[in-house]
C-alpha cells in the first residue's frame, strides 16, 4: 500500500516518474510534500515563527495601511506565484537525478 501511495504521490506531484526504490528519492519526496503542505497551509508554529509568504516578502508587499488595495493585490499575486511555483522544485530534482 505505501509503494502505491509513493508512486501515485511521486507522478502526480511531479510529472516525471522516478524511481519509487530509490531511498533518496523516496525522502525528497516526503521531505518536499511536507515543506509545500507547510508553505500552502501554514500550521499554527509557522505562523508564529513569521514562516509565512507574507511575512517573508514583506518588504516587498510595503504597508497594508497605506495602500490597502495595493498591498492585497501584491500580496494575492505573490502568494500564487509561490504557490504555483512549488512543483517546479520537485520537477527540476526529478530531472537531475535521472
Amino acid at each position: 500500500m505505501l509503494f502505491l501511495l509513493l508512486f501515485v504521490v511521486d507522478f502526480s506531484f511531479s510529472g516525471f516518474l522516478v524511481s519509487v526504490m530509490d531511498p533518496e528519492g523516496i525522502l525528497f519526496t516526503l521531505a518536499y510534500v511536507l515543506v509545500s503542505a507547510c508553505i500552502v497551509c501554514p500550521p499554527t508554529e509557522f505562523i508564529n515563527a513569521g514562516l509565512t509568504v507574507q511575512n517573508v516578502l514583506a518588504p516587498v508587499l510595503g504597508s497594508e495601511q497605506l495602500d490597502f488595495v495595493h498591498f492585497h493585490i501584491r500580496r494575492t499575486t505573490s502568494t500564487l506565484l509561490i504557490h504555483a511555483l512549488l512543483p517546479l522544485g520537485k520537477c527540476i530534482y526529478t530531472v537531475r537525478h535521472n
